[in-house]
């Protein structure tokens, strides 16, 4: 991910946990392809890797749809998918 798409993640991620549910769309097209491709390079079977994909998305989306929850940083989220703590940066 890009520099600027990370800003623009940022930003979409701002207005997602606003309230703005007309940014999910491009937040959804923003952090699929890397989370595919990050559960299918972890996973070699298509389907699981697929199955794993979709579950980190719900892990990433859902709690932005609550307006209450701080945006957050993708790069924060890594190890969230792979169900690991975070370490500080």
């Amino acid at each position: 991910m890009q520099i600027d798409q990370e800003v623009t993640l940022e930003a979409l991620l701002a207005r997602l946990a606003d309230g703005d549910r007309s940014a999910f769309t491009r937040v959804f097209e923003l952090l699929w392809p890397p989370t595919l491709r990050l559960c299918s390079s972890l996973l070699k079977n298509e389907a699981d890797a697929w199955d794993a994909a979709q579950l980190a998305m719900e892990k990433i989306l859902i709690p932005q749809l609550d307006h209450r929850v701080k945006p957050c940083n993708f790069v924060m989220l890594l190890p969230r998918i792979r169900n690991e703590k975070p370490t500080p940066t």
